[in-house]
């Protein structure tokens, strides 16, 4: 019997049945497309060594791991709770392609992350003792939990290429298992057998080798000289996760959402992120904040205008950083266009990234010789938003994915219209899981409500399971297309038998959890058993549907004068007749007279002139201006 739950998926190879369950998905890897031999082999490094993973979305950075770290470790947001910056390293069951390391439930050695070889003969030998290597480190997070016998392993190769695990030192030296925190570890780097031209340090995770299993996730390695045990506090402030939407529960809305919108202002909200004192110390931090349209490369607003200051922040403390009003002023914009894309951007500044990390001294005159300086890199964080021809709640990014396999199991979710629109196509990305889902029977829908009555479905058609690449949207097309308003549903229906889960890219950075519904048996219920987003997106035309006519039958019907100004003639024969503006709203006729339209307008514009004929329907394009 299988179950008629939902499961969110940590996207692979999972064959528990249940509710909606979250699986890991495949990300994407932009390896560097040049075969630089400096890029793909091993290049030594001196200390300091830091890196938090922030500039490096969705690889490693191989200027300080080894190029085949990139192929297993992924760094994203959205899985760790609570990181001490923006970005953590995972480590699972699989590749950074999202490929299982075996096909079996076996248990084994699987992501791995080693960084560049780094001279540590350039240390003088009266600091060698104080050098130290420390991270921050945290099992599960919002992924899956290791079972005890798995491991995250700390190795040190020593002058004779042999690799020494140390950390954990001993069975007393166990895990912090609380899936909410990140522990910070120091490991002292003073054995004289580690002080030669060529040694690295590698993190190996052992657990489930068929797929995104036993998750364990790494933050903010730093090594260096002149440190301690208890040396955690660092002259940093940095971002820990991406902004939320100016656009309230939306990343995206559709272009003329706005140009109808009275009140323009009521489209955007405060938006907010998290920064993180990393500091041993009460400091005050300044931030900026600006937006910019990255399609034409220009910045179209200071948000702040002089920098804000948040006063007082005490040591290791996470505070909110918060606009108290909208960061976008609509008259800022060009309503000429059809789309605009925008970028929000934060930015600490703090002095970390001139930070004196150390002086080097002329080992016989005892004066300075050289500064080295460390740089944070983590003083930034940005969000993407659109106004174009679609509605989305994601991000754009699935860290996870939700999924059914529930024959004839259903998923919906939920949208809501500022004015009636008409809908003809929804995207979906389906990521790869494992290859069984290319293919996949699915009966794609649009529904007014749940009632189960005639005006409930609007449409559906029968789709199959496409893969175009990762975080890539597939589009189905709503053919004829359908006019919107209000509330409405979309979704699909699990058409296959067999047990093969069906899986949605899930956004986890944003949460649109209470818009998604789900039907098992028969009954639609809310969805209480996932958090984040669905990759699914409703996009819409400013053409209402033709069907059964062609321009030749146009010509048995007259519509004059065009440009018009105030009133349309129309000669012909025709049944009934519609004249809407491009939101779909249908424009007045203050006409009784037969075969003519007044119209009142108090701008020019282009209004839609729909006629049903006896061979369908007819869409004529008015250039409509206000009465003479």
């Amino acid at each position: 019997m299988r179950y008629i739950n939902i499961l969110l998926f940590l996207l692979i190879n999972s064959v528990v049945y249940g509710q909606l369950k979250v699986i890991s998905l495949p990300q994407k890897n932009e390896k560097t497309q040049t075969k630089s031999s400096a890029r793909l082999k091993e290049t030594t490094i001196t200390l300091p060594f830091w890196d938090d993973f922030s500039w490096s979305t969705g690889k490693v950075d191989t200027a300080l791991w080894l190029p085949g770290s990139q192929v297993q470790v992924i760094t994203k947001t959205g899985i760790g709770i609570d990181p001490p910056t923006l970005n953590v390293a995972t480590f699972d069951g699989v590749d950074a392609q999202g490929i299982p390391y075996l096909n079996t439930p076996t248990d084994g050695d699987v992501d791995s992350l080693v960084s560049q070889p780094i001279d540590l003969t350039q240390v003088p030998s009266n600091l060698r003792n104080t050098v130290y290597l420390s991270f921050f480190y945290e099992t599960k997070g919002l992924g899956e939990a290791p079972e005890k016998q798995d491991s995250l392993i700390l190795y040190l190769k020593d002058v004779d290429g042999k690799w020494n695990k140390v950390w954990p030192a001993n069975s007393n030296d166990t895990y912090n298992t609380d899936p909410q925190t990140f522990t910070e570890r120091f490991i002292q780097v003073s054995d004289p057998k580690y002080y030669h031209d060529n040694f690295q340090f590698k993190f190996k995770a052992t657990g489930r080798q068929n797929g995104w299993f036993d998750n364990w996730l790494l933050d903010y390695v730093y090594m260096n000289q002149e440190r301690s045990s208890s040396d955690n506090s660092y002259l940093d402030r940095a971002f820990t996760q991406p902004p939320s939407s100016i656009f309230d529960i939306y990343t995206a809305i559709p272009f003329d959402d706005f140009l109808n919108a009275v009140d323009k202002n009521k489209l955007f909200t405060s938006t907010k992120t998290k920064l993180r004192n990393l500091e041993n110390d009460i400091a005050p931090v300044e931030y900026s904040v600006n937006l910019y349209d990255t399609l034409n490369n220009i910045l179209i607003e200071k948000i702040t205008s002089d920098s804000s200051i948040v006063f007082g922040v005490l040591p290791f403390d996470k505070f909110l950083v918060e606009l108290s009003d909208p960061p976008l002023n609509p008259s800022l914009l060009d309503i000429s266009s059809d789309s605009l894309f925008l970028k929000l951007e934060y930015t600490v500044k703090s002095g970390d990234m001139f930070l004196i990390d150390s002086i080097v001294y002329d080992e016989d005159s005892g004066d300075p010789k050289d500064t080295v300086y460390l740089s944070f890199k983590n003083d930034k964080t940005s969000a993407y938003f659109n106004l174009h021809d679609y509605y989305a709640y994601d991000d754009g990014t699935a860290e996870f994915g939700a999924g059914i396999n529930q024959p004839q199991g259903k998923i919906a979710y939920q949208y809501n219209v500022l004015v009636g629109k008409y809908l003809d196509r929804i995207d979906v990305y389906f990521p790869n899981v494992d290859g069984n889902q290319a293919g996949s029977p699915l009966e794609l829908f649009v529904l007014n409500d749940f009632e189960g009555n005639e005006n409930s479905l609007r449409t559906r058609s029968n789709i199959a399971i496409n893969h175009t690449g990762i975080n890539q949207f597939v589009s189905y097309n709503i053919s004829p297309a359908i006019y919107v308003t209000d509330t409405f549903y979309i979704g699909f229906t699990n058409l296959s038998s067999s047990d093969n889960w069906i899986v949605v890219g899930l956004d986890k950075n944003t949460d649109s959890y209470d818009k998604i519904f789900v039907n098992l048996d028969g009954s639609w219920l809310p969805n209480t058993d996932i958090h984040g987003s669905l990759m699914m997106r409703p996009h819409f035309t400013n053409e209402p549907p033709v069907t059964g006519i062609d321009n030749s039958q146009k010509e048995f019907v007259q519509v004059y004068p065009n440009p018009s100004f105030g009133s349309i003639k129309i000669h012909g024969d025709y049944q009934s007749y519609q004249l809407i503006d491009l939101a779909g709203r249908e424009i007045p006729d203050s006409n009784s007279v037969s075969n003519e339209i007044t119209y009142q307008i108090h701008s020019p514009q282009l209004l839609l002139l729909v006629l049903e004929t006896k061979e369908g329907k007819a869409v004529y394009r008015i250039m409509a201006n206000p009465a003479n």
